[in-house]
């Protein structure tokens, strides 16, 4: 996020957080869940099987 923020100032930083959450929730999702077998929780998944 800092290097967005760096090269591309505020803009940067607002596509870097975003991009920041789904890299994190693709990594959870395939690799974690389908590689490992384990079960990893993902706030919006919990919220909508409530």
């Amino acid at each position: 996020m800092t290097v967005f923020g760096l090269l591309l100032g505020v803009v940067g930083v607002v596509v870097a957080s975003p991009l920041a959450i789904v890299t994190c929730v693709a990594v959870k999702k395939l690799y974690v869940a389908d590689t490992l077998g384990e079960d990893t929780p993902i706030p919006t998944e919990a919220a909508a099987q409530d």
